[in-house]
């Protein structure tokens, strides 16, 4: 083998072993990502009917008067 196919056989990607490594972190945060997203739904779901009772006066887009 010469030296210049030698160098190419060893060359690799700045993306080798990527896969391998988000496949592990969704593994090992699987319950983490888990909380994360049903807590997420969750508060984006009593968002509106937090907003309505933090502002009463404001419902069917009428204003209080002043």
């Amino acid at each position: 083998m010469t030296a210049g196919a030698r160098a190419t056989a060893f060359t690799t990607s700045a993306f080798t072993g990527l896969g391998l490594l988000v496949r592990l972190a969704l593994r090992r945060d699987r319950v983490r990502l888990s909380v994360w997203v049903g807590a997420l739904t969750l508060m984006m779901a009593y968002a509106p009917a937090a907003m309505e009772l933090a502002y009463p006066e404001r419902r069917n887009g009428s204003r209080a008067s002043a």
